[in-house]
């Protein structure tokens, strides 16, 4: 398969070179959301705290969401939904919802 000229950007979005083992679920609250429509919208433009390993980062950009899902039929059916979230302090992270459960997790973190 002949990859996109030098020029043009990938269609697939950027991965972070350190990914978690085993997906770490976190906790955001969402501080932004004025009305349950804003917090639907989950990411676009809502600013949210993220708190994880006894720390809090201020979450103020979001991009996404990108979705994977597995067939719903096979045993371990997966729906998420992936963002790329960057704090006040500068990291950047990739997180997802688990639409099944509604559930928040770090995948990983950019360099």
């Amino acid at each position: 398969m002949a990859s996109a000229p030098a020029n043009e950007p990938s269609l697939r979005p950027p991965r972070p070179l350190r990914l978690l083992a085993e997906p770490l679920e976190v906790s955001l609250e969402w501080r932004a959301a004025e009305s349950a429509v804003d917090r639907s919208a989950e990411g676009q433009g809502a600013d949210a705290m993220l708190r994880m390993w006894g720390r809090e980062w201020h979450l103020v950009e979001w991009m996404g969401p990108e979705r994977i899902q597995t067939a719903w039929w096979t045993e371990a059916a997966c729906q998420r939904d992936y963002y790329q979230a960057v704090s006040v302090r500068g990291p950047r992270f990739w997180l997802f919802r688990d639409l099944t459960a509604g559930r928040w997790y770090l995948q990983g973190i950019y360099d």
